[in-house]
């Protein structure tokens, strides 16, 4: 993966974004439980009974902002967890990390469909 490529989940950017792809998402999945033998294999996470967004926001601000892009240690962890996970697919291990990055102003605008 070159140096020079970003690829941004920028799942928690908006809360009312948040909210409303986490709302079709529970709504698809129990429309899919109407169908066949009932059972969705789905994250939980998506359900609204399992979730308390306000909450997942407010930790935000108790996180650092860290100034620009420097996400050598998260490649190097990409690199280091990198392992086959059956005979097609390969992964890595996702890490938590505890800063928030604020994207430059090159990115401005990136946020926004």
């Amino acid at each position: 993966m070159p140096d020079f490529l970003y690829l941004f989940h920028m799942k928690y950017c908006d809360f009312g974004v948040f909210q409303d792809t986490l709302n079709r998402r529970s709504a698809f999945v129990a429309e899919q439980a109407q169908h066949g033998d009932g059972k969705v294999r789905s994250n939980p996470q998506w359900f609204a009974k399992n979730r308390d967004d306000d909450a997942v926001f407010a930790k935000f601000t108790q996180r650092p902002i860290v100034q620009g892009l420097d996400l050598s240690h998260v490649r190097q962890g990409m690199h280091d967890t990198w392992r086959k996970r059956n005979e097609t697919l390969w992964h890595f291990t996702h890490a938590k990390y505890e800063e928030i990055y604020e994207l430059p102003e090159r990115f401005a605008g990136v946020d926004r469909a």
